[in-house]
């Protein structure tokens, strides 16, 4: 699973000066403990962690097949463009060159009350 960092990069421990790596942490005697955080772009099960404990599909167009682009999280298939009248589909704006349609939600909470997050995250209907 994918484990929100709370830690500092790398840390230095005790007399020694042993650095911990991987956002762990000092554990009082000069060791380094682990934090069980997952770094951004481990992979987890359907994606990659998002460095803010979530794991999605993407972090980057590399992460998606030929042809899709990363989309907040998601691969999508794109389109080029230079500007946004380029893009085939009405919701979809040009950026870095590509259509994307933007991200409304990530969770049912940001939708309105008579709305859930859907996997694409957009806001439908219940």
């Amino acid at each position: 699973s994918c484990d929100v960092n709370h830690f500092d990069t790398t840390t230095t421990c005790g007399d020694a000066g042993t650095e911990c790596l991987n956002q762990d942490f000092c554990d009082g005697s000069g060791d380094c403990g682990d934090s069980g955080f997952v770094a951004a772009g481990t992979t987890c099960t359907g994606g990659v962690c998002d460095g803010m404990a979530m794991c999605v599909e993407c972090l980057v167009d590399a992460d998606c097949g030929a042809g899709e682009i990363c989309n907040f999280g998601f691969c999508e298939e794109s389109t080029r463009c230079r500007i946004t009248a380029d893009c085939p589909e009405p919701e979809q704006v040009c950026i870095d060159e590509f259509c994307r349609t933007p991200i409304e939600c990530r969770v049912d909470e940001d939708c309105a009350g008579s709305e859930i997050c859907d996997e694409r995250g957009q806001c439908v209907p219940r």
